[in-house]
């Protein structure tokens, strides 16, 4: 008697861990179930905007290099924010953007600046900081040729004068430099001072200063 009453005791027992097994088990795959809905809506939620893949000072006109389509989670703001199949090259920038930032709407135009042009300058690649990119901004610094030809390179008796404030870099030509000749920078240049620029070219060695 007594042996059936523990067997039908151990049946008991077995029978209620098997329900808690099943219990257990119906309840994991509902988690798994449960964190595929929230991945797949997370996924859902992702869009693509354009970021910058360069430095893009005002008054740049972005080309197909200069950008990136970038995946990113739904922003609470992301109308502010152009779609990445709307093309955005040949817009000009009318607020600096830094390298790898998602391109706020508001920083681009579709009207280009007429009032900046393009003048490309040539210059020892020793003559210009380091690792120097477009959308940068730079002072140009002028040191007269004739005093270079004319006097010893002690500093004390050379004199520099600005030529030309914060400018944007438009592109940086390495090929040449890499050659052993000058490095060609290309630089977005207001209309009103052009000319005076380009008289300072034949008169003055340049020197362009970082101007962050």
């Amino acid at each position: 008697m007594k042996n059936t009453n523990r067997l039908k005791q151990d049946s008991f027992n077995f029978s209620i861990r098997s329900y808690l097994k099943t219990i257990l088990g119906g309840c994991l795959i509902a988690a798994s179930f449960i964190s595929a809905l929230v991945i797949s809506n997370s996924s859902s939620r992702m869009i693509t905007v354009w970021s910058s893949a360069v430095e893009l000072g005002i008054g740049e006109v972005i080309t197909a290099d200069d950008v990136v389509i970038t995946k990113v989670l739904l922003p609470s703001n992301a109308e502010n924010y152009i779609d990445g199949e709307v093309s955005i090259v040949g817009s000009s920038v009318v607020r600096a953007i830094g390298v790898d930032e998602l391109i706020p709407a508001y920083a681009l135009s579709s009207q280009i600046d007429e009032q900046l042009q393009q003048v490309p300058i040539a210059i020892s690649f020793t003559q210009a900081p380091k690792d120097i990119g477009s959308g940068e901004l730079v002072d140009i610094y002028g040191i007269p040729k004739s005093e270079l030809r004319s006097q010893s390179l002690d500093s004390g008796k050379l004199k520099a004068r600005l030529i030309a404030r914060d400018l944007v870099i438009d592109e940086v030509d390495n090929q040449a430099s890499t050659l052993g000749g000058d490095l060609v920078i290309t630089l977005l240049v207001p209309k009103p001072i052009i000319p005076g620029l380009i008289e300072d070219m034949g008169n003055y060695n340049f020197v362009l200063v970082g101007n962050r």
